[in-house]
């Protein structure tokens, strides 16, 4: 079983609203995560932005995917960010952007977004996180996790 560092939700009502900041998109993003992992409807692939396939039965969503699939409303078609509102666009480019340590990117999609944003410290410019493994999920959710207490710590 996947590593949980969030505390699972009962039901959650798809809200089609993301966070504003970037300590929130990404806490988001890892919570969304891991209600990707406990459904049977999904399955984790950092390769697919959300890409549903009806011969497994699945749809294969990456970090931002499964803000899609748990907040934006999961359809039967694939999704890719440009399939939404700018802002909601350049969000979803943030948490990919996150994924991969670019944190300094992320702020400027936030920006492109229309979002005013502090800038980033030089320490958290870019981030190492490891690479997701279905395996053992746990490095880099916890490396994600750290890097949203660390933006949140520094009011980002």
């Amino acid at each position: 079983m996947p590593a949980v560092l969030t505390k699972p939700k009962k039901k959650t009502k798809k809200s089609g609203k993301l966070p504003n900041t970037l300590s929130g998109l990404i806490l988001c993003a890892l919570k969304d995560l891991e209600a990707c992992e406990r459904s049977k409807k999904y399955e984790i692939s950092m390769d697919d932005w959300y890409s549903p396939n009806k011969v497994k039965k699945k749809c294969s969503v990456c970090l931002a995917g499964a803000c899609i699939a748990q907040r934006l409303g999961d359809g039967p078609t694939c999704r890719s960010p440009e399939y939404f509102n700018a802002v909601t666009c350049y969000k979803l480019h943030a948490v990919n952007q996150m994924r991969c340590g670019y944190v300094e990117n992320a702020r400027c999609d936030l920006e492109k977004a229309g979002l005013s944003c502090k800038p980033i410290p030089e320490k958290l410019k870019f981030v190492l996180i490891p690479m997701y493994s279905r395996s053992n999920p746990g490095p880099f959710k916890q490396a994600i996790l750290k890097l949203a207490r660390d933006l949140k710590k520094a009011g980002l």
